[in-house]
């Protein structure tokens, strides 16, 4: 099955033609063969319900990418953002460096960027659900497709999907001996080095090992030092041992890990100072007054089996998983010079554990079913310290600073089961439903305190000095201590059901409708907030679509429309004390609702050209009495109803080209290039009143030209072609400060598959 699907899978989905630009593999623009010649675009195999199908007859909007075509689009080092955009209504972010992707699918997300918040999007690897945003940073490599599953999706995958999943599948060990080795070098002194082997080891046994580095140099430059910052080190690798020792029963076991020595998100503050006068505001340049207040250390490890036996009608499946971490990271909020505003966050303890036992039909006669019991459980324990010496500065008065130490220990449970029924070779219905409760206890020790006297002239360096790495209770002294916790328990019913209908062999049309629960999230923000909670968030979605293949299948094109209605929708505020002090609020939304579609298509127009086109399109409203606090009169509150979501641009797009030029003797030459649009986006709730916290419409490209002779190739990649230096998050947190896209890379590439 393992090597069937990587052929199937080689030339697929209309994602990957964003990718089939970079020219992976050895046969990317290559169509299928049809029995009577002309090219034509294969069959995409996914398992977005579980089972193993079709995508063009799956009743529910998925975009898939194949996995070389995902680390074509990572060439230049770029982590798993590179699906914004590139996917229709998909957007991803971050201001915790390479650590925290926050995915937004049809504008559904939270901006939440505290060390344990939860996020709408789940992301899942191996069908193992990645929950702390520690763990969700664990690096791409050696895949097999990432499937994008849009909507709800509560039934089968279940922890807090409401907005969707992104689910990366890794390659599998197979029979015949094969794997690849991939080395590119760019600019920065940038290089990646991917490898996988794997084969038979006999009796039943096969094995696959992979592991990916990935490294560049710091590329931003520090006005104030003169050094620059802001590159990495990322060492992440995979080994899987596969047991079939007969035809029922098969046993997958893997271990992972992933190391990062890097940067945390430089953050390029605006105005005017006193030393350097108008900041530099360009990606290429910051002015900080330390080198050391950019660290990122992430180490993160992992064991699942997954195992299934099949027995007459039925098999049952088993998957289990534990997963490790911890992280310390410290970033200069303000990004200036003025000793405004460092945090440091650590991460000392995570421990992740699932299990899944899921029993379902096997194929055959119209009718199917599944269902489950599912569990998880979370222990994570972590701690923030923040100095701020912008009072000393401004009217001679110490600094503060302020120090949190948090513990939270979460329970999730669920039972669920889904049905399908076809009355007519053409008609399938569809029903699921699930139960989840969840449980979270949450404990928080904070206090205040001033910042050592040597540190008020000039920021402490929260990576060597033991006092601040430590959040030990040091030089005092110490004031307002706290101690205070609090616990929540909830459980809901979800649902989904379906319709789908076989047109003809070319048109499959579908309708769903599906609800999505995720729980209710408890957080801290140190000495200036007590313990908040947001209530649970529901989303019912309703969608239409129809899949299509066309003209002897050259031409596939899949549209699907869609509108859903939040309740108790979980966002991020921002609420301004005295001083210029910024408190963060996490609150429920009245509600909201989104209405858009998404359109994919892909053309194989000879055997060696291959055109394709994304379009998305969601408009958002927030639904009232929702108030936040009015940045041009504080303490007063603003009803935002009416307003779009963060970080929900209106329009995604992408339009990709390939084209294959065989020169005999399974030599060919290749050329393509891709590009993508992010419309304009708010980074925050009051962002309507503050135009600066909105981030402007903007298409990036890359490109790729090489030289393929069998099995291997050598390439030339360009990737941000024109530079696009725009602005794709900011903060308003003793100041302004912005992040910007990645700078122009390019490079060479010399792959291999055996």
């Amino acid at each position: 099955m393992g090597v069937k699907m990587m052929r199937l899978m080689r030339v697929t989905t209309a994602a990957a033609l964003v990718a089939l630009a970079a020219g992976e593999g050895p046969a990317v623009a290559r169509a299928a063969e049809t029995a009577d010649g002309p090219p034509a675009l294969e069959e995409i195999v996914v398992t977005a319900q579980k089972r193993t199908e079709d995508l063009q007859q799956v009743p529910l909007s998925v975009s898939v990418m194949n996995g070389d075509d995902m680390r074509g689009l990572a060439v230049s080092g770029d982590d798993i953002r590179v699906l914004s955009g590139r996917v229709a209504n998909l957007n991803a972010e971050s201001t915790f460096g390479r650590v925290y992707p926050r995915f937004y699918i049809r504008g559904l997300g939270n901006e939440d960027f505290t060390l344990n918040a939860s996020q709408p999007v789940a992301l899942y690897y191996d069908d193992v659900v990645l929950e702390n945003p520690v763990l969700k940073g664990m690096p791409a490599f050696d895949l097999e497709r990432v499937e994008v599953l849009r909507g709800p999706q509560g039934t089968l995958w279940g922890k807090n999907t409401t907005a969707g999943a992104v689910h990366l599948v890794s390659r599998k060990p197979t029979d015949a001996t094969e794997g690849y080795a991939d080395v590119t070098y760019g600019n920065f002194s940038s290089y990646t080095a991917e490898s996988a082997v794997g084969g038979s080891l006999g009796d039943g046994l096969t094995a696959r090992a992979s592991v990916l580095y990935q490294h560049r140099d710091p590329w931003v430059r520090n006005v104030v030092t003169g050094n620059k910052l802001d590159g990495y080190d990322d060492l992440a690798g995979r080994v899987q041992v596969q047991w079939k020792p007969g035809e029922r029963f098969t046993a997958l076991v893997q271990a992972f890990g992933r190391s990062l020595d890097g940067t945390s998100t430089l953050f390029h503050g605006a105005g005017t100072d006193a030393t350097v006068g108008i900041l530099p505001f360009d990606k290429y340049d910051i002015a900080e007054e330390s080198d050391n207040n950019n660290r990122q250390k992430v180490t993160t490890r992992g064991v699942t089996l997954n195992a299934a036996y099949e027995f007459d009608d039925v098999t049952l499946t088993s998957i289990t998983a534990w997963l490790t971490g911890s992280m310390f990271s410290v970033g200069d909020v303000d990004g200036s010079p003025r000793p405004a505003l460092v945090n440091a966050s650590d991460v000392d303890g995570l421990t992740q554990v699932t299990q899944e036992l899921r029993l379902a039909s096997n194929p055959g006669g119209p009718f199917g079913w599944q269902g489950g019991l599912y569990y998880f459980s979370e222990d994570l324990n972590y701690w923030n310290t923040t100095a701020n010496n912008s009072f000393q500065t401004a009217d001679g008065m110490p600094g503060f600073g302020a120090y949190q130490r948090a513990r939270q220990r979460s329970h999730s449970g669920a039972a669920f089961g889904q049905a399908n029924y076809s009355p007519t070779e053409r008609l399938t219905l569809t029903a699921g439903l699930r139960y989840t409760v969840d449980a979270v206890d949450f404990w928080q020790d904070s206090s205040s305190f001033t910042p050592k006297p040597t540190d008020l002239a000039a920021f402490p360096n929260f990576a060597t000095d033991p006092f601040y790495k430590v959040a030990g209770r040091g030089p005092g002294p110490w004031f307002l201590p706290r101690f205070s916790s609090t616990d929540g328990r909830w459980g809901k019913f979800t649902y989904d059901g379906s319709v789908a209908y076989r047109l003809d062999d070319q048109i499959n049309l579908y309708a769903r409708v599906a609800e999505g629960y995720h729980a209710g999230v408890i957080t801290g923000q140190a000495m200036f907030d007590p313990l908040q909670k947001a209530d649970p968030e529901t989303v019912t979605s309703y969608e239409a679509g129809v899949k299509g293949d066309f003209f002897g299948r050259r031409l596939r094109t899949d549209l699907s429309v869609f509108h859903y209605v939040y309740r108790n929708q979980q966002l991020v505020a921002y609420s301004t004390l005295g001083a210029g002090q910024e408190i963060i609020r996490l609150i429920n939304a009245k509600g909201g609702v989104g209405t858009g579609f998404e359109l994919e298509s892909k053309l194989q127009v000879t055997d060696g050209l291959l055109l394709g086109a994304n379009l998305g399109f969601v408009k958002t409203e927030i639904q009232g009495p929702t108030e936040v606090d009015d940045p041009r009169n504080p303490g007063h509150p603003l009803d935002i109803a009416g307003q779009p979501f963060p970080f929900a641009p209106r329009w995604t797009a992408s339009l990709t080209a390939d084209y294959t030029y065989p020169l005999g003797g399974g030599r060919e030459l290749f050329l393509g290039t891709d590009w993508t649009y992010r419309g304009d986006e708010n980074f925050q709730l009051t962002s309507f009143v503050q135009p600066q916290f909105r981030g402007q419409g903007y298409w990036e490209g890359g490109a790729r030209a090489g030289y393929r002779f069998g099995r291997t190739q050598v390439a030339a990649w360009v990737r941000n072609i024109t530079d696009a230096s725009v602005l794709t998050s900011a903060v308003n947190v003793n100041g302004y400060a912005g992040v910007f896209t990645n700078p122009r890379t390019y490079g060479l590439e010399l792959s291999t598959h055996f």
